[in-house]
């Protein structure tokens, strides 16, 4: 989920050496990977300046970029510290790369009794088998299997044998999943299974984040996660929205459409993000829960716009398995979710004419990022038979 977008309210600063993200007053752009681009242009205000502070930090394997405004840089200072030691923990939590992460633990224990878990990992995890439910599994939390059999975890990439395929569907599947709300414990049923909270943890935690700033009384912020987007309040603490555009996924100099936003979550998945080729054939890193391969499909990216960053990085994964088709049930402005579809039509990209877009405002919604899926009712099949 990394969205090639451009906050057209900011000014860019360019370091092409190396992923990053950058900000100042007339364009910051992201990429895959937060590629910079272009010609030379101003290099971003200094922390406090203009009542905005800006603090960078690599948490979760990525770059996490944090600007606020508020008249006591201080204070804003004393705010992002908060951030990030929120992040840090869940970051702590949450990985599948280190033995003494609570995570980790969990996976370990599949096949075996329940395990007591925290209240941030129990959290999370309601919320990403609320989804899991939602989509039917399109968005699986469960994944882990299918993603360690393709190589895209630890690697090496590569095509496994169908066997190999079967074995990892097998321990798939968020109805093994069973907590215990009373005990708060959680127990993976059957052996091998392998929680992965690749598809929706930055984006819960740019939601944590956005709370922390709100207690603390901010209004103004725009936070970027690895690609997750966050734009809080607006860029000048008057009315007008900030500005984004979605690049072109195959040209990114190139902007392919902008739109507003506002105390809103944006998140993109496409098949630029990561893929391999083996056998003169190009494979994608989007895997599909309910076939355990790589999506095959015309669709090129798809970025979802909606109140949470934890909604729109799920949805955004969701939506480019299940496909246009499927996702109509899921989509609309009455759900306040807007998904704007890039299919590849011969040697040319268009916009899928069943695209929700753009986005509008969603009164209810007020300022605070919603952290509950819209509704548990079961939705039509949408899988594929």
């Amino acid at each position: 989920m990394h969205p090639y977008l451009q906050v057209l309210n900011l000014r860019r600063d360019v370091k092409p050496a190396r992923p990053h993200v950058s900000y100042g007053w007339t364009a910051f752009v992201l990429a895959v990977g937060l590629w910079g681009m272009g010609a030379p242009v101003p290099r971003p205000p200094v922390a406090g300046v203009d009542g905005w502070t800006q603090r960078t930090w690599v948490v979760m394997g990525t770059y996490l970029t944090v600007r606020v405004r508020h008249a006591d840089s201080a204070y804003a200072e004393r705010i992002l510290d908060g951030v990030i030691d929120l992040v840090q923990d869940l970051d702590r939590r949450l990985t599948l790369y280190d033995p003494s992460s609570e995570l980790w633990a969990l996976n370990r224990q599949a096949g075996g009794p329940p395990l007591p878990v925290s209240e941030p990992l129990w959290d999370l995890l309601e919320r990403a088998l609320a989804y899991s439910r939602e989509t039917q599994g399109a968005f699986d939390v469960t994944i882990g299997p299918i993603v360690q059999t393709w190589g895209f975890l630890e690697g090496p990439r590569r095509v496994p044998s169908d066997e190999a395929i079967a074995r990892a569907r097998a321990r798939v599947g968020y109805t093994k999943v069973e907590l215990d709300p009373s005990r708060r414990t959680v127990r993976l049923t059957t052996p091998g299974m392998v929680l992965d909270f690749g598809g929706i943890a930055k984006g819960y935690a740019l939601d944590r984040a956005v709370e922390l700033l709100q207690q603390a009384g901010l209004r103004d912020a725009l936070l970027n996660f690895g690609g997750e987007i966050y734009a809080m309040g607006t860029p000048d603490g008057g009315d007008r929205p900030w500005t984004l555009a979605v690049r072109h996924p195959r040209r990114p100099d190139r902007v392919w459409r902008e739109f507003p936003v506002r105390d809103m979550a944006v998140s993109t998945s496409g098949d630029y993000e990561r893929f391999f080729f083996q056998g003169g054939r190009r494979y994608s890193h989007i895997l599909s829960p309910w076939t355990g391969r790589p999506v095959e499909t015309d669709v090129v990216s798809v970025t979802v716009v909606a109140p949470s960053a934890t909604e729109a990085d799920a949805l955004s994964t969701a939506l480019f398995v299940m496909g246009p088709e499927r996702a109509q049930a899921l989509v609309g402005a009455d759900r306040c979710r807007y998904v704007l579809w890039i299919r590849q039509q011969g040697r040319h990209l268009i916009e899928d004419p069943r695209s929700v877009w753009p986005p509008r405002p969603c009164p209810s919604q007020g300022s605070r990022p919603s952290r509950t899926p819209k509704s548990n009712d079961p939705s039509p099949d949408i899988r594929p038979q």
